[in-house]
């Protein structure tokens, strides 16, 4: 999961720009506050839904399981959208 630090930053500002429409939050030198979030989070936020996946394996209540797989759920959205705004706008004009 650490290793793809550079892939869920590309997805997660793709996916926040196509979600809220533009750039909010989003500067050009990456200094803006949804920048510093993302920058230092991707790394962090993708380990953490993971580790709350594995939790939530290891253990007996079924709301944990629930909710767990609910915010599996939200991720692989959020990297479903990210993903098309990737490709549709920083690699497909250069196709």
């Amino acid at each position: 999961m650490a290793v793809s630090g550079v892939w869920f930053l590309r997805v997660g500002l793709m996916a926040w720009i196509i979600l809220w429409q533009g750039p909010v939050g989003i500067t050009e030198t990456l200094s803006g506050p949804v920048d510093i979030i993302l920058v230092f989070g991707s790394y962090l936020i993708p380990l953490a839904v993971l580790e709350l996946y594995l939790a939530a394996g290891r253990s007996p209540r079924i709301a944990l399981k629930i909710a767990a797989a609910a915010l599996v759920s939200l991720a692989a959205l959020y990297t479903a959208v990210g993903v098309f705004g990737t490709v549709a706008f920083m690699w497909g004009p250069y196709l």
